[in-house]
């Protein structure tokens, strides 16, 4: 079973909703109740000035599950800012998956392939 834990920084909810969409769909994907409970993270949104700071705190723990960045904006701040996780090159990524916002099936099989389950 691959446990998410979600972190959005900001987005529109597009990609909120098709992981929420593929985790409804899948027997493979449920929630994680805290980080530590976590297989891997998923990152939704541009990161937003006010985000900033928290995130990277998060991201600079020790032993974190493997980082899925999940649509345009969690990636580049694409469609509507210039802020995303490629401006933080320290940051180790384990999953890009490009679009806005990515449908169900993709989010799926991509993770599922990312973690190798």
């Amino acid at each position: 079973m691959i446990r998410l834990f979600r972190l959005n920084t900001g987005s529109c909810g597009g990609c909120d909703r098709e992981i929420e969409l593929a985790v409804e769909l899948s027997s493979h994907l449920t929630w994680a109740n805290s980080l530590q409970d976590a297989t891997a993270i998923i990152l939704t949104g541009p990161i937003t000035l006010g985000c900033r700071s928290e995130l990277l705190k998060i991201l600079q723990k020790d032993q974190l599950p493997p980082l899925l960045v999940i649509g345009d904006c969690a990636y580049n701040g694409q469609p509507f800012s210039k802020g995303g996780i490629e401006k933080m090159p320290d940051v180790p990524i384990h999953l890009k998956l490009e679009g806005c916002p990515p449908s169900a099936e993709t989010i799926l099989m991509a993770v599922r392939e990312a973690l190798k389950q």
